[in-house]
């Protein structure tokens, strides 16, 4: 596909694109994870990349397998170690800081480009009550 007709037009178009994935698995009965905040951030805007790339949903398995790996390596190695701070670098629409189940102690840290964190505060506030906690879960 060339980059003409590439339906990702700016970097948060993969964010979207990538939070569309992770709906499609938190909405599977037998999902390996839930993200419930996933549609909300993917938009519809997500959902018609997946679709345009020729392999966007057939290939969509590896993104939600890689997701679940790094879901428990997260949280095996902060049940196991002694980590006090989560680092999570280019975290686009990710949601790992208000999904995982992590000890309180986990203070958390995120590298995210602003207009993504603004993006993401501005869809909790209008469609999650509980949206001031999710914000002051990771800093």
């Amino acid at each position: 596909m060339d980059q003409k007709r590439s339906p990702i037009k700016h970097i948060s178009d993969t964010a979207r694109w990538m939070a569309y994935y992770q709906a499609m698995e938190s909405e599977r009965p037998n999902a390996c994870f839930h993200d419930p905040y996933a549609r909300l951030l993917a938009g519809l805007r997500g959902k018609v990349i997946a679709h345009m790339l020729p392999w966007g949903i057939n290939n969509a398995w590896a993104i939600i397998v890689r997701t679940c790996i790094f879901d428990e390596i997260i949280v095996r190695t902060v049940e196991n170690s002694a980590v006090d701070t989560i680092l999570n670098l280019a975290a686009g629409f990710d949601t790992r800081p208000y999904r995982l189940p992590l000890p309180p102690r986990s203070i958390g840290s995120r590298s995210i480009c602003p207009r993504f964190l603004l993006k993401k505060k501005r869809n909790w506030r209008t469609n999650d009550p509980d949206a001031a906690s999710h914000e002051s879960r990771w800093t």
